[in-house]
């Protein structure tokens, strides 16, 4: 079915929806161009006084709202906002050995994270500069984790991996006769440390939101097994902008120590910071 015969039945549920309702309300259909709809009803929901409905027609990815022109006009302006054309977000990571830092004379102006992170910038005019010397210098060295980078659609999630693939033995029973007999199998696993990365622009585009999901990953040869411990934060960065993240206390057993450790994909006593370099991108 065409999208114009869509809105034709659309518009005869707007009809009917509206029929039930009488004085002031009035019936509006909001075409959605790059979001669910469905997504976007409790949000409607949200702004509608006690005689407004909201309908959501899946077939045509309409919104159908019933309520006062009034608040009709606010509909609009909210679904304008949140209906718009999606972005790529670049991101830049590179793990840093603190102590590198403090040798190129760069000093992190921190201030309390969440979830027991600390988020730091780089302050003075020369900020830029010094972050450059830092990167290379730091590239260079074995001081540092080698740079990656991603690109995501707003909204969708990436994943970066810092750390190591080691072989992971399993073994399990093959049944036949004579009760069977042991087999093995050889798969790959990542230990050391990765985390998910998700990201939006607000604040109409001069702000990036990013959530990330940080995982460390230890090899246990005893029990020849991975356990697993993961956290998430969450960051807003000027659009395009820069930031570092690095744990907020420095106890051995602490969950954000462990990660900014482990990111060398060796034991080491060292302590990294993450500079996080992101920027937005109009989609092609």
């Amino acid at each position: 079915m065409t999208r114009s015969c869509l809105l034709l039945v659309t518009l005869a549920l707007a009809i009917s929806a509206g029929a039930a309702y009488a004085g002031k309300t009035t019936v509006k259909i909001f075409e959605i161009y790059y979001t669910n709809a469905a997504e976007l009803k409790d949000v409607v929901e949200s702004l509608l006084g006690p005689e407004g409905k909201v309908t959501v027609n899946t077939s045509s990815n309409t919104l159908i709202v019933v309520d006062e022109p009034e608040v009709l006009k606010q509909v609009a302006r909210v679904i304008s906002s949140l209906d718009r054309k999606p972005k790529n977000i670049r991101i830049t990571v590179e793990f840093v050995e603190k102590s590198r830092l403090k040798d190129l004379g760069i000093d992190v102006k921190w201030q309390a994270g969440g979830h027991g992170w600390s988020i730091g910038t780089f302050p003075g005019p020369s900020s830029g500069k010094n972050l450059e010397i830092s990167a290379n210098a730091s590239t260079a060295s074995s001081h540092s984790v080698k740079k990656q980078s991603l690109l995501i659609m707003e909204d969708k999630k990436g994943r970066i991996f810092v750390g190591k693939t080691v072989p992971f033995t399993e073994y399990y029973r093959q049944y036949g006769y004579n009760n069977g007999y042991i087999s093995k199998n050889v798969t790959f696993k990542d230990a050391g440390t990765s985390f998910t990365v998700k990201a939006r622009t607000i604040k109409k585009g001069s702000k990036i939101k990013i959530t990330l999901e940080p995982e460390v990953s230890y090899y246990d040869r005893e029990k020849k097994s991975f356990s697993v411990k993961n956290a998430s934060t969450s960051i807003i960065i000027s659009d395009p902008g820069m930031v570092v993240i690095g744990s907020q206390n420095d106890d051995k057993n602490s969950f954000n120590t462990n990660f900014m450790r482990g990111v060398s994909g060796r034991k080491s006593e060292s302590s990294f910071v993450m500079i996080l370099r992101v920027r937005s991108e109009n989609l092609k």
